[in-house]
């Protein structure tokens, strides 16, 4: 694995639609995989992932996680690793390094405190990455769209999404691109499951959302998964399931 100095190595100019349509189809067949704990399948998907776009952090932050499933502790930390490496102040990404460092400690008998991101510098970065998504720069740009596809920044995106609420299509494709950009944002996750259960595809939906859900750290965001949830199983027909998350929405509090 070699050259990890941006987060995507070929430029979106140098994309063809059909390499990016196999792509997103692989990554999203190996987060389907991962939900229902097929974990190799969901390495073999992502293998073919890497194959189209070499890497990418989305792809190394699956196999790292897929990995740590597999108790394959010394390949989940090469691979967040690499992760970090194109975006080292991510938070969710620092967290899952700090659960491979306890689950190391856990069967070798510890590890030095220095390789483990500290509390304060996880709760910096989370306020860093909020502190930049309300960039004045970015609220005085009047086409979002074009913003996007020059500099490809979470907030861009994230103004895109809460324009297409009313349009699936948009929100579907935007949302879509989003999990592969920024694959430790769960509202690009819950806007995606969303787009999904506005066409009826419920079990897509689920895999989307629960996938989402490791990400998910505030109650506020976790009741909006849980009422989307809540949708798809009604959706399906599991009413059972559907009470449920519509209880556990209700118990959150904010």
């Amino acid at each position: 694995m070699k050259g990890f100095t941006q987060e995507r190595i070929l430029a979106p100019q140098e994309l063809t639609e059909e390499m990016e349509l196999n792509f997103q189809d692989f990554f999203f067949k190996a987060l389907s995989e991962k939900a229902i704990g097929n974990y190799q399948k969901a390495l073999e998907n992502l293998e073919s992932c890497n194959q189209i776009i070499p890497n990418t952090m989305a792809v190394f932050f699956e196999f790292s996680k897929n990995h740590l499933e597999l108790g394959n502790l010394f390949l989940a930390k090469e691979y967040i690793e690499q992760a970090l490496k194109i975006d080292p102040k991510n938070n969710w990404m620092q967290k899952h390094l700090t659960k491979i460092f306890k689950s190391e400690k856990q069967s070798l008998g510890g590890i030095q405190n220095s390789q483990k991101p500290s509390i304060l510098s996880l709760k910096d970065s989370l306020e860093k990455g909020s502190s930049s998504l309300s960039s004045p720069k970015l609220q005085d740009v009047e086409d979002v769209f074009k913003t996007f596809e020059t500099v490809q920044s979470y907030a861009a995106l994230k103004r895109i999404l809460e324009r297409s609420k009313e349009n699936t299509a948009q929100l579907l494709k935007y949302s879509g691109e989003g999990i592969l950009l920024f694959p430790a944002q769960p509202f690009v996750y819950l806007m995606h499951g969303e787009a999904l259960n506005s066409k009826k595809q419920y079990s897509k939906a689920l895999e989307i959302l629960k996938s989402g859900l490791d990400f998910v750290f505030e109650g506020s965001v976790a009741i909006l998964f849980y009422k989307e949830l809540a949708i798809s199983y009604q959706g399906l027909g599991d009413e059972n399931a559907a009470k449920k998350y519509r209880e556990k929405s209700k118990k959150i509090k904010n």
